[in-house]
C-alpha cells in the first residue's frame, strides 16, 4: 500500500479499495447483499397498536393503585 502512495497516481480512495482486495461494504461471500439497520420494511411483529407500552396494567408495588 506504501508503495502506492509513493506513486502518488491513485487516490485515498482507489488506494483503499485496492487494499481491500475489491469487496465492498454490506456483503458477505455466499450470501450476497444484505441491508443493515433494519430497513428491510418490516416493523417487528406488527401485532401491536401504535403507543402501547408492553407493560400489564398491574399493581407493582402493592399499593392498591395501578
Amino acid at each position: 500500500m506504501r508503495r502506492l502512495e509513493a506513486m502518488g497516481t491513485y487516490t485515498d480512495d482507489e488506494i483503499n479499495r485496492l487494499a481491500r482486495g475489491g469487496k465492498q461494504r454490506g456483503q458477505i461471500a455466499g450470501v450476497g447483499r444484505f441491508e443493515s439497520g433494519g430497513a428491510s420494511g418490516s416493523g417487528g411483529c406488527g401485532d401491536e397498536e401504535e403507543g402501547v407500552d408492553h407493560q400489564d396494567d398491574e399493581d407493582e408495588d402493592g399499593d392498591g393503585d395501578t
